[in-house]
């Protein structure tokens, strides 16, 4: 506890409410009744932030000194006492009194603490010192009656009378809190309101009640008129309630009988039942929709079936006239899309730039607090398009002016994260089955705004719900490409808008190397990432995996445990290829299958298989650098894989997971591809565990790997690839057709359960971090919607990208990425004579296994097949590489991203200079025209080019090297540049004599 303590100490100091709230989570007691993140602080952790020291007083003090609003924001709605004293006598709500931004964070949370019926902190806070009279502008100029008498019980109402407030203050429409509790219909804090002398004949300025008093607006509603002006006839005077005002009885009144108002209530009553019989017999009639603040809150259960009847008649007339409705084009570019989309005639909806968001929680679903997060990380977006909302609680009632009202309720759901929005010309109806839900709802929300903000979006009716419950990127530590943690940062939210909910970070091992060499981040670091994705839904999960060659022992089990012990929520463990392959040999062999004709030369040819296996282990191993864990030319062989070998010293694959610090109540994920298909080796694994199925080429076949994951009842991953890695300008064609064959195995075969995008680092990892993009955007919108066109996703992906990644429709940069990796594709395809073939054909294998063909050029140079390779060829990818760099370069360059703006710079330069080097390589290869027989051109060398071709093309890399070097550093840390800086020196040394040339690392 005294740890916990300190470390909030520390969080407050440095402004850190992500930590503050995680610390204070991790010592709270959820009740089991509620849902969401009701919980309930731990006494003596509650007990000592509310301790007072002589230096600072409490930790509220301690933050108000040092004047940061959202660590205040954070203790206040954590549960600590804002009533407490420090040895000045004075309450945090005093020191912080001389900043307008501090005082106006107190009067927040009593007003959400209002909505939220919260006795005991209402009474803290106004025992504080705050001024009950203060009106909050944001909202209209409310005081905190008018928010209790709209939102509150009568508990809340006594407590704030007891504080003396002005009870017919009003706000920017002229509304008194009597006005906001007629139109509510409470009939208790009415007569509590009157009773401390609020005045009924007050009349609203503006609003919805606009020239009307209370006990006009009660016009309707008996119960509530007869509080507000009870008759009482009276020595012939009739005393109307009207603040004691009476008036004089006509001269009949001796003859009016006493029972008469009994009758008129109930003549009133006839005439109602009258018109609702009259309604009914009417088929054709519609009725008018009540007023939320007169509507009765409990029908009739035969009004409530003509009312269905009503209805079903009026959607089927609706429906015949949406027919000719005109669809938005924009609507198509939602992302990922929808389900389902249907658009209505009328007046579409406009936003207006400050807008309320009315969160209407379900009873039983807890504080509302996690909702007001998702939308303050939701509304950063929208203010960037001037818009700012004003979240309210209508956990009560709803407010019929709101324009946005957002809901969680599983019971209209049969999936978890589904949602549905419903827009009207007036609002916007937002109902979730959950809180990830409702983020993926919001995010749609977003979308619509920015894609429609102009001209008003259209009447819609959106039902929304993930093909694939799992939707997983990869990212790949281990080769040195570590991104910042703001690059990261930055990554994730596009991932979370993009509706991905799990982020696998790769990281391997080796014996002696220290944590920092295996796991990159700090554990302070990991603590902000995981806090960052909780809040975008996301699931950080750590992807373990050992060093070619390596062997399990006591320091390495030493070292997965620290990594493992920095993942502080995970209860998912993804195990690499290597790692697996190393668990399993460490266990005694299957039992060997009954025997069958077909096993008669099996065991002749045992030992023979295991040292073939053993001589391809370091190859199989390698590979995170193509992407495969096991390449289809081996598939052939795994019908006939051996048991694995049996270390000297047998422990249980979940002995090794204790060892390595994984729990039991933790979920490994073992990689398929490594293990022998037969039903005995996955029951070796632990009951539960999950499979994962790596294919990252063109022509990777999920579906058999499926079937045999099927046939052995084991729940498994899909694992496409971004096809970057060992590449110059990745391969967006290849990629999608990976993705899309992964895609269809994971929505037809019933036990694949997710999908893993991988973005792997490769031999080079030179490739920028833009290049992934056309993939991350892919899968992302096909693992979502599996209906989604691929003839729209390849003719839209560039403005997808602009559209949801740089925020910019009208930017060239879209077309530029996909460019440079269509271009890196050609050249590859030319390189293997496949020109003439598309990249869906089975022969066609991108990305290549030996990388693409210009990422060759600078790696091998001179052992670079050129046979296929024409002068024409190269010009016209010359050619199209100019196209973009004039694209890009005719745009005022202050208008795009600078980040992704440099890297496709300097892709489009390198791919230049690359092309370069190959017309050079041809023009000095080229066949003799007299020469009759031999190669068309053969690759000569570097050697043999002239000496300024060498000497030019040295200059122009060494610049870029320099230029790669400051984008490096940009994004990411500097561990990994001087290997990653290899890949253009050793071209280097072959153009620049040796010891003339002059790098830095």
């Amino acid at each position: 506890m005294e740890e916990t303590i300190q470390q909030v100490k520390i969080a407050v100091e440095s402004g850190r409410t992500d930590v503050i709230r995680l610390a204070i989570d991790a010592h709270s007691v959820k009740p089991k009744s509620t849902g969401l993140h009701s919980s309930k602080m731990d006494i003596k952790l509650l007990d000592a932030l509310n301790s007072v020291t002589p230096e600072h007083g409490n930790m509220l003090h301690l933050a108000a000194k040092l004047g940061n609003a959202d660590v205040v924001r954070a203790l206040l709605v954590s549960g600590v006492d804002p009533s407490i004293k420090d040895g000045q006598e004075q309450t945090a709500y005093d020191i912080a009194k001389p900043s307008k931004q501090l005082t106006m964070v107190f009067h927040d949370v009593l007003l959400q603490s209002i909505a939220q019926s919260k006795t005991e902190q209402v009474k803290a806070l106004l025992s504080s010192g705050l001024d009950i009279n203060q009106k909050d502008e944001a909202t209209g100029g409310n005081t905190a009656l008018h928010w209790a008498a709209s939102f509150s019980g009568i508990d809340i109402i006594k407590i704030l009378l007891e504080h003396n407030p002005d009870v017919n203050a009003i706000n920017s429409d002229g509304t008194t809190p009597l006005h906001d509790a007629v139109l509510r219909g409470d009939v208790d804090i009415v007569k509590e309101l009157v009773a401390h002398g609020a005045d009924i004949n007050a009349k609203a300025t503006g609003g919805k009640s606009e020239g009307k008093s209370p006990l006009d607006l009660a016009e309707d509603n008996r119960e509530l008129k007869d509080v507000l002006a009870p008759p009482v006839i009276m020595n012939g005077h009739v005393e109307n309630g009207q603040n004691g005002v009476s008036t004089e009885q006509s001269e009949d009144a001796d003859n009016v009988p006493f029972f008469s108002v009994t009758l008129e209530t109930e003549e009133e009553e006839k005439a109602e039942e009258e018109k609702e019989s009259s309604v009914k017999d009417d088929s054709t009639t519609t009725p008018e929709a009540a007023s939320p603040q007169v509507s009765s809150s409990v029908q009739d259960e035969d009004e409530e079936e003509d009312e269905v009847e009503i209805d079903l008649e009026t959607i089927e007339g609706e429906e015949e006239e949406e027919e000719d409705v005109e669809v938005d084009p924009r609507l198509t570019f939602l992302w990922p899309q929808p389900q389902q989309v249907i658009q209505k005639n009328g007046d579409r909806f406009i936003l207006s730039q400050d807008f309320s968001v009315q969160l209407a929680a379900i009873p039983q679903s807890g504080t509302l607090e996690p909702m007001v997060d998702l939308w303050t990380i939701q509304s950063a977006v929208l203010m960037e398009k001037g818009y700012r909302c004003v979240l309210e609680n209508s956990v009560v009632c709803l407010d019929p002016s709101a324009q946005v009202v957002c809901n969680i309720n599983p019971l209209p759901f049969k999936r978890e994260e589904s949602y549905r929005i419903s827009v009207t010309d007036k609002m916007v109806t937002i109902v979730a089955a959950d809180l990830p839900g409702l983020w993926h709802a919001t995010s749609t929300f977003v979308q619509l705004v920015q894609l429609c903000h102009k001209e008003g979006i259209p009447q819609l009716e959106i039902s929304d719900w993930p093909s694939i419950k799992h939707r997983a990127v990869m990212l790949d530590l281990s080769a040195g490409r570590v991104p910042r943690m703001d690059t990261l940062l930055q990554l994730v939210n596009s991932f979370a808008q993009l509706k991905y909910n799990e982020l696998h970070l790769y990281v391997k091992a080796y014996k002696d190397s220290p944590i920092h060499d295996t796991m990159p981040y700090s554990g302070s670091e990991l603590l902000d990432l995981e806090v960052f994705c909780q809040w975008r839904f996301i699931k950080l999960v750590p992807h373990i995996d050992l060093m070619e060659g390596g062997d399990l022992s006591p320091p390495l089990f030493s070292i997965f445990q620290q990594v493992l012990s920095r993942f502080g929520s995970t209860r998912v463990v993804n195990i690499g290829p290597n790692l697996t392959r190393k668990l399993l040999d460490s266990v005694p062999p299957p039992s060997p299958r009954p025997e069958t004709p077909q096993d008669d030369n099996s065991s002749a040819d045992q030992s023979k298989t295991s040292d073939s296996t053993l001589k391809k282990e370091t190859s199989e191993t390698k590979t995170e650098e193509t992407g495969e864990i096991t390449t289809e030319a081996e598939e052939a062989r795994e019908d006939e894989m051996e048991a694995p070998r049996p270390s000297p010293f047998i422990l249980s694959i979940q002995d090794q997971l204790r060892l390595i610090g994984i729990g039991s109540n933790q979920t490994p994920l073992f990689c398929a591809n490594v293990i022998s298909v037969y039903e005995t080796s996955f029951r070796q694994l632990p009951i539960g565990s999950v499979a994962m199925w790596y294919g990252s080429k063109s022509n990777s076949d999920f579906k058999k790997a499926g079937k045999k994951l099927l046939g052995n009842g084991q729940g498994f991953y899909v694992c496409p690839g971004t096809g970057v890695w060992n590449s110059l300008g990745g391969a967006p064609e290849g990629s999608i057709c990976n993705i899309s064959h992964a895609i269809k195995t994971a929505t037809t075969n019933p036990n694949a359960i997710g999908l893993l995008l991988t973005n792997w680092a490769g031999c080079t990892y030179s490739n920028h971090p833009v290049l992934s993009w056309p993939a991350y955007i892919s899968a992302a919108g096909l693992s979502w919607n599996a209906s989604t066109s691929l003839d729209f996703l390849h003719g839209n992906l560039s403005s997808l990208i602009n559209r949801h990644i740089l925020q910019d429709p009208d930017s060239p940069l879209g077309d530029a990425i996909l460019e440079v990796g269509r271009i890196d594709t050609y050249l590859t395809k030319a390189s293997l004579n496949q020109l003439d073939l598309p990249v869906t054909d089975k022969s066609v294998i991108i990305p290549a296994k030996e990388g693409s063909f210009l990422c060759r050029i600078i790696q091998e140079t001179d052992n670079i097949d050129l046979e296929f390779i024409t002068i024409e060829i190269i010009n016209n990818a010359m050619r199209r590489i100019r196209k973009s760099q004039s694209s890009v370069n005719a745009v005022d360059k202050l208008k795009l991203d600078r980040r992704v703006y440099i890297q496709v710079h300097l892709t489009l330069d390198l791919m230049f200079w690359a092309c370069k080097m190959v017309r050079a390589l041809l023009i000095a290869g080229k066949k003799p025209n007299h020469a009759q027989s031999g190669f068309n051109v053969i690759n000569v060398g570097l050697a043999n080019l002239s000496a300024t071709t060498k000497t030019d093309s040295a200059n122009k890399l060494l610049s870029m090297m320099e230029e790669y070097r400051t984008v490096w550093l940009d994004q990411c840390y500097q561990p990994g540049l001087g290997a990653s800086g290899m890949f253009f020196k050793d071209v280097l040394k072959h153009l620049v004599p040796e010891g003339t040339e002059k790098t830095e690392d």
